[in-house]
């Protein structure tokens, strides 16, 4: 979330140097200043969803070796215990929405760093 707001302010910032509201001498400094924000911001984004991938897929795992033993009891109590322990569609979801977090933080660190390299060009 953090993230996105700060993609918007850079937004906000390009539109302000079209519309010649800003200073070219202030330039440098505010670019360097929002661009480290963004690297650390998307860094620390990667980091916390790595960590949750590896909490999902831990659990998928103890979900996935806890089902081998009950698969032989059909009946009684043990098929309670294993529709509980069963992968829904559910888990594979969350994966796939940690998966698009990842990507998305990366999209936007691989533009920070891309567009910090480009831009002392144009200034």
């Amino acid at each position: 979330m953090v993230s996105i707001f700060q993609t918007w302010g850079n937004s906000r910032l390009a539109t302000k140097i079209r519309l010649r509201q800003i200073e070219s001498a202030e330039l440098p400094a505010r670019f360097e200043k929002r661009f480290n924000i963004g690297i650390v911001v998307n860094l620390m984004g990667i980091a916390v969803t790595l960590l949750s991938a590896e909490q999902v897929v831990g659990m998928l795992i103890a979900r996935a070796l806890s089902m081998q033993g009950l698969q032989n009891f059909a009946a009684g109590p043990a098929a309670f215990a294993y529709a509980r322990q069963a992968i829904k569609a559910l888990d594979i979801f969350i994966v796939q929405a940690n998966t698009n977090i990842l990507a998305s933080h990366f999209l936007s660190l691989a533009s920070q760093l891309w567009l910090q390299r480009r831009l002392p060009r144009f200034l």
